[in-house]
């Protein structure tokens, strides 16, 4: 979705940078960096100046892999903690339209340093019950965020990603629609699509 949007909007003429905070480092690797020289985590942890690599016009990554996951567990002992991601990526404001942060699959110490330093969060939802249910608990944690780190973080909306045309998926999506009702749904959704896992593999868009 990151990676998908990212493109979108280079290709409509805004410069772009995309932060990949995923210890996984899928982003990294579906734009072609897997093993970064310099990546985020050596900027979090030894103050080097933020990663940021020309992927093609208008577009840029600052690239993660494993070594991510040493950031999540020295938050505790890094001076600023949460806050770091965003005093890193300051000076980049003015050079980028929009910067866009590829978010770990869970509520932990990256996401929430993401949603500290961010305007507003998109949240990409699977048609699983389980997701569904852990939509309270997103709630929650952007609730506890704007209180305690950022207090204008927004809510851009929900969109449905790896749809599948069948009634379970069609039953948990108007299940969605009916229980939040104070949240934009995007009508646009993304497929479950063989396409999407062959473009990641050749490393195209």
């Amino acid at each position: 979705t990151a990676a998908s949007l990212g493109e979108a909007l280079a290709k409509r003429g805004f410069k772009v940078l995309m932060i990949d905070l995923d210890p996984q480092g899928n982003l990294s690797q579906i734009l072609g960096i897997d093993a970064p020289e310099v990546q985020v985590s050596d900027s979090l942890i030894n103050n080097v100046e933020f990663p940021v690599v020309e992927i093609e016009k208008n577009l840029y990554l600052s690239p993660s892999d494993i070594e991510l996951a040493n950031v999540e567990m020295r938050f505790h002992e890094l001076t600023g903690g949460e806050f770091r991601l965003k005093n890193r990526m300051a000076h980049l404001l003015s050079q980028f339209e929009y910067i866009l942060i590829d978010c770990p699959p869970s509520l932990n110490k990256l996401t929430l340093s993401a949603m500290a330093a961010s305007t507003s969060c998109l949240i990409p939802l699977l048609q699983e019950m389980s997701a569904v249910k852990g939509l309270n608990s997103i709630w929650g944690k952007i609730m506890e965020v704007r209180r305690d780190l950022n207090a204008s973080l927004q809510i851009d909306g929900i969109v449905f990603t790896m749809v599948k045309r069948n009634t379970v998926h069609d039953g948990i999506k108007n299940y969605v629609k009916a229980e939040v009702s104070n949240v934009k749904i995007f009508e646009a959704e993304i497929k479950h699509l063989i396409d999407f896992q062959k473009s990641q593999i050749a490393q195209n868009s």
